[in-house]
């Protein structure tokens, strides 16, 4: 029994959708209008939001940004991991982080905007292009186009689109690399075009300065052009696959160089060993996969996200007992794209400290929403299931509750970001007047470091250098007092900083995992630190 994938010179059988879809294809100006209405919608959504999308991680984004436009270099003021505090100078380089997203929030900031905005703005635009790019992907495989309305409508009015459209994080700016790079793959799967096997390449390689996991893009790509270049072991195939890769590799390389240099691994990032129940790991990944598709918005959402997800359960229903014809090497590379970033995804999952959830698997949304799409347009059985009318009302009606769920699940992920509630308990008062914020900034140099718990927002709120205490979650570091002392030492601090009612986890972590910590939080003498400054919220102390 053989199989046959599409090419230029075996045709596949034809399709009810194959014979349509030529006059029913998503037109330039409707995929425009698209992008448009995604722009407004996340803009919209992003100035009503009581609080932006702004996270540890945005802490660091927002300093590296800052010190790429003061001749700084990829350097963070706050180092938080292991990999950072090491080297013992501040500012510290940092690897942890790529440097991709910092980068385009600092390109923006040179037209004027403040940081927070510049951040956002890469964010909104990317999402809204990535609407654009995921449209004419559809356009130019002539998937139907009630098929691309629903592709595109599902990435735009998904909540988690929405929610990080409007936050100063790099998962926008990710996915519309990975969905360009599948973009240019499956044009040149379906043209020949060698431009756009180099420019999906591109794409690719930059994405690993965005976020490390595009790695895991371009190893779907090689898997998918690789099977393909097996079914039909001919000089284009072979192209196809060596043009993206070999444009890739000298972007994303230097990179990981860059790492290896300055750290010691090309990894770059936090090697912490964890030990995932690769049971618990999976269930966690099928919650996920149904939180990606239907929001996870609890209150008023409940009801939508039910009918939304019958109505997503019934269309692939409908889907498989249609029997696509799914003899197509643009298939066969979206397939590839999507689950290969995923199995690497839930590996990572099971040996790192990623934080995992939805956010991870967000940037092939798009490509897993085309490739539905696409099997959709091959049905062997296009008859109608009902009348044009009853399908229209239906698709109103499921097209009002997915928006329904994307703006209650953004506004119910919208909680105060870290540093707020940080810069609370600095404004407490102390015991001789004044706030620990006021003391701090009348006895610290510009410039000049603290060693703090909650580090990373206790940096923003403060616009000071600071290094992290950080708890076994992320670090190997036992905080005890020669571990305190030596920290200090290296990194020329002079204050340290502690929380009576830490309320960020990590930060109630380590001071429960540290008694030397929970010595001083207690007022006992230590032989290395005076308290210099109190309040019923924080606790400073000199090195001796």
């Amino acid at each position: 029994m053989s199989v046959t994938i599409r090419t230029e010179r075996t045709p596949p059988a034809t399709t009810a959708g194959d014979r349509r879809s030529t006059r029913r294809e998503i037109g330039r100006r409707e995929v425009g209008l698209w992008s448009l209405g995604s722009a407004a919608l996340t803009s919209a959504v992003t100035l009503a939001l009581p609080h932006l999308g702004i996270g540890n991680d945005s802490y660091q984004y927002l300093g590296v940004a800052d010190n790429l436009l003061t001749g700084a270099g990829v350097t963070t003021d706050i180092p938080f991991f292991d990999v950072e505090t090491a080297h013992g100078v501040v500012p510290s380089p940092i690897t942890t982080h790529p440097p991709g997203y910092p980068a385009a929030i600092a390109a923006v900031r040179l037209l004027g905007l403040p940081p927070v905005a510049a951040a956002v703005a890469v964010s909104v635009l990317a999402a809204a292009l990535t609407v654009l790019v995921l449209g004419l992907a559809c356009r130019r495989l002539g998937v139907p186009r009630w098929a691309a309305r629903v592709a595109v409508a599902g990435f735009a009015l998904n909540p988690f689109t929405l929610v990080y459209a409007g936050s100063v994080l790099s998962e926008s700016l990710f996915t519309l690399l990975v969905t360009s790079a599948v973009l240019g793959m499956v044009v040149a799967e379906r043209t020949g075009a060698r431009t756009a096997s180099v420019l999906a390449g591109v794409a690719m390689g930059i994405s690993v300065h965005v976020r490390y996991a595009g790695l895991f893009v371009v190893v779907g790509a090689a898997v998918g052009l690789t099977l393909l270049l097996l079914a039909r072991r001919d000089r284009r195939s072979a192209l196809a696959l060596a043009l993206p890769v070999g444009a890739a590799l000298p972007l994303f390389a230097p990179l990981l160089v860059r790492n290896q240099l300055v750290v010691g691994t090309w990894r770059g990032g936090n090697d912490v060993d964890v030990d995932h129940s690769v049971v618990g790991l999976l269930a966690e990944t099928a919650w996920t996969g149904v939180h990606l598709v239907i929001g996870d918005a609890s209150g008023p959402a409940r009801v939508l996200r039910a009918l939304l997800g019958v109505a997503v359960l019934a269309a692939l229903v409908l889907l498989v007992r249609r029997r696509p014809d799914l003899r197509d090497g643009a298939l066969v590379l979206l397939a590839a794209a999507v689950v290969v970033y995923s199995a690497l995804m839930f590996e990572a999952g099971l040996v790192s400290v990623i934080s995992y959830g939805p956010r991870m698997f967000l940037p092939v949304l798009p490509a897993a929403l085309l490739l539905v799409a696409l099997a959709a347009s091959r049905v062997r059985d296009a008859r109608p299931v009902a009348s044009g009318a009853a399908v229209r009302a239906g698709a109103a009606v499921v097209a009002v509750a997915a928006l329904g769920v994307g703006v209650l699940g953004a506004f119910a992920k919208a909680d105060p970001p870290p540093h707020v509630g940080v810069a609370e308990r600095l404004a407490a008062p102390l015991a001789g007047g004044g706030t620990a914020a006021q003391w701090l900034g009348a006895h610290l140099a510009p410039g000049e470091p603290i060693l703090a718990t909650d580090g990373q927002a206790t940096g923003y709120a403060l616009q000071q250098p600071v290094v992290g205490i950080v708890e076994s979650d992320f670090s190997d570091t036992r905080w005890d007092e020669e571990t305190v002392d030596a920290t200090m030492d290296r990194s020329g601090a002079r204050y340290l900083l502690l929380y009576r009612h830490p309320q960020d986890g990590g930060g109630a972590l380590v001071q429960q995992e540290s008694p030397f910590l929970g010595i001083l939080l207690a007022g006992r003498p230590a032989e290395s630190l005076r308290p210099v400054a109190s309040s019923a919220e924080v606790l400073v102390l000199e090195r001796r």
